[in-house]
């Protein structure tokens, strides 16, 4: 394989692109803004994008089994950064692809090359993002429905993708950090907070604050278990702690693997 140098002018160049892609993404039409329309339209979203929507797929019992990010694919089969998500006044994020009929965001769990099909056999790429009916010649699916299972055990029909300002956020006590890194201008981040925000909900939901000499830290597994053990009594030896990987040791706060 040919190895590609680039050197500090080309690199800033690469990286001043994808800053560029992450902020405006697809608002530009295909068409690269100049210099003075791209300061122009950073002007213009700030606002916006300071209190940008939080977008979780959530099921009936409130857990938030999916966090949205830009790269999540909604019902029409497009990503949520081919939407317009700057309107937080409304909550609409309708499909900015032409010709798309998706009138609001709605996340479908599908990775790679898997599918979601419907009861009726179909996949939910033959069903109207708008109304939801099977357009497959013959089928008289009137409404799409899935019996697919999420990793919280509840079905696909049980979730339904919810959006929240960030006030709304801040008032039930959630972070509303940026996880990109690019401040509060980047678009499409969804409710991307934290980089445990990138597992499902169901697994997020077991890893709690661990209380230790009294800090708190946010542990799982055997480093869990670690810090939970009793402590030894005066004049017993400290019990090895035996059968950790070395991530684990890592993650440890300082000392507790020792």
């Amino acid at each position: 394989m040919e190895r590609i140098h680039l050197d500090n002018s080309a690199a800033r160049a690469v990286q001043a692109y994808i800053e560029y892609e992450n902020i405006v993404g697809g608002a530009d039409g295909g068409k690269l803004l100049s210099p003075e329309e791209y300061e122009e339209f950073k002007k213009q979203v700030a606002a916006q994008r300071a209190n940008r929507l939080f977008v979780y797929w959530s099921n009936s019992s409130g857990l938030e089994c999916k966090t949205i990010g830009p790269h999540s694919k909604c019902f029409c089969n497009h990503r949520y950064k081919d939407h317009f998500t700057d309107d937080v006044s409304t909550k609409k994020v309708p499909c900015r692809v032409p010709k798309c009929k998706c009138k609001q965001f709605d996340y479908v769990p599908v990775y790679g090359s898997n599918d979601l099909k419907c009861l009726c056999k179909h996949s939910y790429t033959t069903h109207n993002p708008a109304n939801r009916r099977c357009e497959k010649p013959g089928c008289k699916c009137s409404q799409f429905s899935s019996t697919h299972s999420c990793t919280c055990s509840r079905h696909y029909n049980d979730h339904e993708t919810k959006f929240y300002s960030k006030q709304e956020r801040q008032a039930m006590g959630k972070p509303t950090d940026n996880l990109g890194g690019g401040g509060e201008l980047y678009a499409a981040m969804g409710g991307l907070t934290d980089f445990s925000d990138l597992v499902d909900g169901i697994e997020r939901e077991a890893v709690e604050p661990v209380e230790y000499a009294g800090k708190r830290y946010e542990l799982t597994g055997a480093s869990r278990r670690a810090v939970e053990a009793p402590k030894p009594q005066k004049g017993e030896r400290q019990v090895r702690r035996e059968g950790f990987t070395p991530l684990e040791l890592y993650n440890m706060p300082h000392r507790l693997g020792k």
